[in-house]
C-alpha cells in the first residue's frame, strides 16, 4: 500500500471516529468539571476550591523519640522510665563477657496510663553504631521479664547486653520502643 492511500484511510478511520463520537453524544475531552445529573435522592460530592486542594500526597512523620541520659526521668508515651544504673560484668549468670563488653543496665519502669501495658525484652534495645542488640537470656527469669504492668506499676527491671569489642568505642543508646506508648532514647556512658 502506497504512503497516499494510507494516509486517506487512515483520514477515514478518523473521520468515522469522530462521527460516532458526536453521534453519541460521547465528548472527546472534558473541560472543567464533568456534569453529573443529581437525582432527587443525589446530592452532588462537595469539592474543593482549587487554591485549596493538596499538590502533594501528606506524609506520615516518624515518631519523635525522647532523648534522655543515665539517671533522668524521661516519659515516653505511655511509659516513665529511669535508666538508674549502667554496670560492665566480666560474667552474668553462665554468660561470661570475653572479649566483649557485657552490660548490665537497670532501669525503674513506671505504667502512666488508667490501662494494662505489656513489656516484653524485645522492646528494649541497645543501639551501636548502626548495629541493634538485643538483651541477652543469662538463665534469671528476674531480669526483663515479659509482664503486664497495672496502672501505676514501678517496676525496676535489669537487661543485659553484649556489646561486641568493636562496637564498644561507638556511641550506646538504650532505645525503649514498646507496642503501647514509647518510643524513648537514652544514652549510655561506659567507662
Amino acid at each position: 500500500m502506497d504512503a497516499t492511500r494510507y494516509r486517506t484511510r487512515t483520514r477515514a478511520v478518523l473521520v468515522a471516529l469522530g462521527l460516532t463520537i458526536v453521534l453519541l453524544g460521547v465528548p472527546a475531552c472534558t473541560l472543567g468539571e464533568p456534569e453529573v445529573p443529581v437525582g432527587e435522592d443525589q446530592v452532588p460530592a462537595p469539592t474543593l476550591p482549587p487554591d485549596e486542594i493538596p499538590t502533594e500526597p501528606p506524609v506520615a512523620e516518624p515518631p519523635v523519640a525522647v532523648t534522655g541520659t543515665v539517671g533522668e526521668t524521661v516519659a515516653a508515651g505511655s511509659w516513665r522510665l529511669t535508666v538508674r544504673e549502667v554496670e560492665e560484668r566480666d560474667r552474668v549468670g553462665d554468660t561470661a563477657a570475653g572479649a566483649d563488653l557485657l552490660l548490665e543496665i537497670e532501669v525503674d519502669l513506671a505504667n502512666t496510663t488508667a490501662g494494662v501495658l505489656r513489656v516484653s525484652p524485645s522492646d528494649f534495645t541497645l543501639a551501636a553504631g548502626d548495629a541493634s542488640l538485643f538483651p541477652l537470656d543469662v538463665g534469671d527469669p528476674g531480669r526483663m521479664p515479659a509482664r503486664e504492668y497495672s496502672p501505676g506499676d514501678l517496676e525496676d527491671v535489669k537487661a543485659v547486653f553484649r556489646v561486641p569489642a568493636e562496637l564498644a568505642a561507638d556511641p550506646l543508646v538504650l532505645v525503649f520502643e514498646p507496642a503501647e506508648g514509647g518510643p524513648a532514647r537514652i544514652e549510655i556512658a561506659v567507662r
